[in-house]
């Protein structure tokens, strides 16, 4: 491939269609793609694959082979392909590499390198260098990974705790199977991460519980959907999957109609249209300071 990538002689459709021949070749040059997989891997049209073909061809770089009933195959001739160094900046030889000197001029002390601060630490030799090396000490990327597990722990051991609270307070509410199982775990870890920009972990899981409290769908105290004879039982799994969660989180069934509010009883219980009259009537009077509504 760089027999062709650092050829300057080529357009760029040429060059492209070149080099992918190239990547499918055998050590000896040889390769055998159809028409329409060089379309595929260069994203050209048939025409355009065709035109730089014909053009390779042209200029002796492939040879192409007919075979019959089948895909052309194409040898790549080496001889006509040299390999060609790639030009490198200024920047890439050397800081100071580019820096004239006048003829007259001592040759710096240190070796065209610049000079050492006072008390640092020797550099490392070229052989003293790893590709996998760490630049920060291992004990210090330990601590991090353990903060941020201890951290995932703890908002989990949270959750888990208000939600079981939130299950002994609310029947429809079903309790958590404990211990919980890691996919879970790592649910509950992942829902963390959509808090809003300064949102702490517990402050977005305290706005999902806040919900909770206000949705006597998800409490269980609605009256049973149409087809249904019991009421809705909300499940730990069921909160965390995406679309669930977010729909808890954007209050949507905090604002529907089986709400608590001035539509049910203290106790829960939805009030029909007659109890929902009078009860509306009794908070406007005590709101005009009516002394008969008691």
């Amino acid at each position: 491939m760089n027999r062709f990538i650092w050829r300057e002689d080529l357009d760029p459709t040429t060059k492209h269609v070149a080099t992918m021949l190239a990547d499918g070749c055998s050590d000896e040059g040889v390769c055998w793609p159809s028409v329409a997989t060089l379309q595929a891997k260069t994203s050209l049209s048939r025409r355009a694959v065709q035109k730089a073909l014909a053009k390779l061809e042209a200029a002796q770089l492939i040879r192409k082979v007919l075979r019959q009933d089948t895909s052309n195959f194409y040898i790549l001739v080496i001889e006509n392909l040299p390999l060609i160094e790639r030009k490198r900046g200024e920047k890439e030889h050397g800081l100071f590499e580019h820096v004239t000197r006048a003829p007259d001029a001592p040759a710096p002390a240190h070796g065209g390198r610049p000079p050492r601060v006072p008390g640092a630490p020797p550099p490392r030799t070229e052989d003293a260098l790893t590709l996998n090396e760490p630049s920060v000490e291992p004990s210090f990327l330990d601590s991090i990974a353990a903060d941020a597990a201890g951290g995932d722990d703890e908002i989990v051991e949270f959750v888990v705790t208000r939600w079981q609270e939130a299950a002994e307070k609310h029947p429809g509410i079903q309790k958590a199977r404990l211990p919980l199982d890691p996919a879970r775990r790592q649910t509950i870890i992942r829902r963390t991460s959509r808090r809003e920009q300064g949102q702490s972990p517990k402050q977005l899981w305290e706005a999902f519980f806040a919900e909770i409290e206000r949705s006597a769908f998800l409490q269980g105290r609605a009256a049973p959907a149409k087809g249904r004879t019991d009421p809705f039982t909300l499940s730990l799994t069921w909160a965390l999957k995406s679309a669930n969660f977010n729909q808890i989180m954007e209050g949507v069934y905090g604002r529907d109609r089986n709400s608590i509010g001035d539509t049910h009883t203290p106790g829960g219980r939805r009030m029909g249209p007659a109890e929902q009259a009078t009860a509306g009537a009794i908070a406007r009077f005590r709101a005009a300071g009516q002394p008969g509504a008691r």
